[in-house]
């Protein structure tokens, strides 16, 4: 048993809207679990999404659930640039190899910090 099409959602940014992108338009099936891999940029506050959504059911509530999966700047850039995927990469590496470093260079130079 699912919603019959009578419960609808969708998913804006302010008042844009994202998923249907199509002004006017909601997702409503019955029983399907829509799953789409989709990318959206947003640089700017607010960071959120609205999500809309109604029944048309009069006997029965539909409950919807919404998940959305988000990643940062250079995530996204990576997705359209290959070699920008493993240059960040390289950086990433880098930058924890640092900080494994300092680490290590902390604890030799005071080894037991417990004892003044």
């Amino acid at each position: 048993p699912g919603c019959a099409g009578l419960a609808h959602v969708a998913v804006f940014d302010g008042s844009h809207p994202c998923w249907p992108s199509t002004t006017g338009e909601t997702f409503n099936v019955d029983g399907y679990t829509i799953s789409f891999d989709d990318t959206y940029l947003k640089l700017v506050e607010p960071f959120q999404f609205e999500i809309w959504g109604y029944n048309e059911d009069e006997k029965w509530p539909h409950r919807i659930h919404v998940r959305i999966g988000l990643v940062s700047e250079e995530v996204f850039m990576a997705r359209f640039l290959p070699t920008y995927a493993w240059d960040y990469y390289l950086k990433k590496l880098k930058e924890a190899e640092q900080k494994q470093i300092e680490e290590r260079k902390e604890i030799l130079d005071n080894p037991f910090p417990w004892v003044e």
